[in-house]
């Protein structure tokens, strides 16, 4: 009798332990996932395009991720100061979350000589971003160009459609440059 009432308790604590090691990892799946919608500081790794890596120097820019899976990004180089040549039209473009929680953006924008305001290319960016805590993104950037050469009798009109001509972007610059983006949030008054 006593062993079959020790084997009970052994029995009852495994299936106890069972349950509570489910229920936990329940819980854990269930964990909300940080959301990247709203208004974000954007911080792009000077670095790979030849400022020495002891100035740290980023590029700035601000980026909106909407609930529509939506995305509009603009950066310090879009206005055409030195050391740009070039004038950028705003980056917009759309985002999702892969299975594994992070999030894909593509974005377009056009750019154009700084002193004629001839258009010149289509860009597309692409960004792989990762959650390192709620309030921030780190990952990747890459850019592809697709030149405006169309025969037209204006170089405004040479610029082909990017949703057709999508294969034939090409890589513009350093691969993997890497991005930190960080939550713009209301400050609290003292």
């Amino acid at each position: 009798m006593l062993h079959s009432k020790q084997s009970r308790r052994v029995a009852a604590t495994l299936v106890l332990g069972l349950v509570f090691s489910g229920m936990s990892a329940l819980v854990a799946a269930d964990k909300p996932k940080p959301r990247p919608v709203g208004a974000w500081y954007l911080a792009l790794d000077a670095t790979p395009f030849g400022f020495p890596p002891e100035l740290a120097l980023t590029l700035p820019g601000m980026a909106i991720l909407n609930a529509d899976r939506t995305i509009q990004v603009m950066d310090g180089g879009d206005f055409g100061g030195q050391p740009f040549l070039t004038r950028d039209s705003t980056q917009m473009g759309t985002w999702r979350r892969t299975d594994d929680g992070n999030i894909l953006a593509t974005t377009h924008f056009l750019r154009a000589d700084a002193l004629t305001g001839e258009v010149r290319a289509w860009f597309r960016v692409e960004l792989q971003l990762s959650f390192r805590n709620r309030n921030t993104l780190s990952g990747t950037v890459n850019v592809y160009a697709l030149p405006c050469t169309e025969p037209q009798p204006l170089q405004i009109f040479s610029c082909p459609d990017p949703v057709a001509a999508v294969g034939q972007f090409v890589q513009d610059g350093p691969p993997d440059v890497k991005v930190t983006l960080r939550r713009f949030k209301v400050p609290e008054r003292h």
